[in-house]
């Protein structure tokens, strides 16, 4: 009788008859599926290169990381290698004799990837210059960032001509441009470039499943950032980023699922609002699933040095925090002082690792805080690692940091930091 091999993914355990095995590592499985999938898709023995297993692997390629999962799944007969450090790998029974707990578009799903062919290096390779080219492109829209400057940002990219017979480069440039066209706000520019993106992936070029999981969470986030929650949670649900093995595009994808988790919070704050329910305490759940994401997020961009991930997570963790207090709320009274110390974490980044410079949100949170909160401005920007800078009275703030915002160009924060001084205005037309 045929042995049958049952893979659990949940439970990351490989059953055959009475013998079990299992790993607390989630690499084992997710190595024996890509064998599986790859060689289902090939009638003749198929073997994976370490280069074909990318980021799908969920842990790194180095050659001890390798091992010990050859290592583990030696003993169930199910791979056979070449060198279990170097490769190469594939099953060593036939598909037939494997079944997994997922079905096709599930597995699929658990491995992060499109039903493309597993992909392979570009033929297409790219000529000094005009590589030189498309990094200048890409280091003259990171100098935007560094600069603190936005609105003179040029849409065209020269170099995108040059690269565009090149999937995965072509790829690379687009993704940068929409990213940057995001934190600008131009809504158009974003759409554009992952409409691009798009095209690229269907024109039977080489295989980007990175590229498209990335696009889909920047339209997720390009969602959130127009106010479409709804549909910013479909495409994030949709993108494949949880499982996709990557921990930048992992660090996007919990950042986002931070956000969702966050306005639905929010939400249910501003209608008890609305209803005139501001004596009871603010119920905290929303907020933690909200932490959960974020963290999670801070573990995948600390590992891989993603200072700007690093940034934009912990002010969402600020905000998330700070949230009731500035919609006036009744809330845990420690809240403002973890809020602030996420913020002065995110002041830290900023200074150090030259990130965010590109943004005035951090400066606008500080402020919504100090109008709210009963302690002093001097004490409010202390606790934020001295965001507002020198600055000894809120008005002057406000100013300085409005002035900022025009200088930078992002409508959004333009908007938010008149609305702090029509505030105060009013507050001060009442005194």
């Amino acid at each position: 009788m045929t042995a049958i091999f049952f893979v659990s993914t949940r439970l990351r355990r490989i059953q055959v008859g009475e013998t079990v095995w299992t790993s607390r590592s989630e690499a084992p499985f997710r190595f024996i599926a890509l064998l599986w999938r790859h060689a289902r898709q090939r009638q003749e023995p198929a073997w994976l290169t370490v280069a074909d297993l990318g980021g799908r692997l969920g842990a790194s390629t180095h050659p001890r990381q390798l091992q010990r999962v050859v290592d583990f799944l030696a003993d169930t007969g199910l791979v056979a290698w070449e060198t279990r450090t170097r490769g190469r790998y594939r099953l060593a029974i036939p598909v037939e004799q494997v079944v997994f707990d997922l079905d096709d578009v599930g597995l699929q799903t658990y491995l992060g990837i499109s039903d493309a062919p597993l992909p392979v290096v570009s033929e297409n390779a790219l000529d000094g210059r005009t590589l030189r080219g498309m990094l200048d492109e890409v280091l003259r829209m990171d100098s935007a960032v560094f600069d603190g400057v936005l609105s003179g940002w040029p849409e065209a990219m020269p170099a995108l001509d040059a690269v565009a017979q090149n999937a995965e480069w072509a790829s690379v440039l687009l993704l940068r441009s929409a990213r940057r066209a995001l934190r600008q706000g131009a809504r158009n520019t974003v759409s554009t470039r992952l409409a691009e993106i798009s095209t690229l992936a269907r024109s039977g070029g080489q295989p980007l499943y990175l590229a498209e999981v990335r696009a889909a969470l920047l339209a997720a986030k390009s969602c959130y950032d127009r106010g479409l929650f709804a549909e910013a949670g479909r495409l994030l649900q949709g993108s494949g980023g949880a499982n996709c093995g990557d921990q930048w595009t992992q660090g996007m994808y919990h950042n986002i699922a931070g956000l969702c988790e966050y306005r639905k919070w929010r939400g249910e704050m501003e209608c008890r609002q609305a209803a005139g329910e501001l004596s009871s305490m603010v119920d905290e759940t929303g907020l933690r699933r909200a932490e959960q994401h974020y963290l999670r997020a801070l573990f995948h961009e600390t590992s891989i040095s993603d200072y700007q991930g690093l940034q934009a997570t912990t002010f969402n963790l600020a905000n998330a925090y700070l949230t009731p207090i500035y919609l006036g709320l009744n809330h845990d009274p420690t809240w403002l002082e973890e809020g602030l110390h996420w913020l002065s974490q995110c002041r830290y980044i900023n200074r150090h690792f030259f990130v965010g410079m590109d943004s005035v949100w951090a400066h606008i949170l500080v402020l919504q805080a100090a109008l709210a909160s009963e302690r002093t401005f001097t004490e409010i920007n202390t606790l934020s690692g001295c965001i507002l800078g020198s600055l000894d009275n809120l008005h002057d703030a406000a100013k300085h940091t409005l002035e900022m915002a025009e200088k930078i160009g992002n409508p959004a924060e333009i908007e938010a930091a008149r609305s702090v001084l029509r505030i105060m205005q009013g507050q001060q037309g009442k005194g």
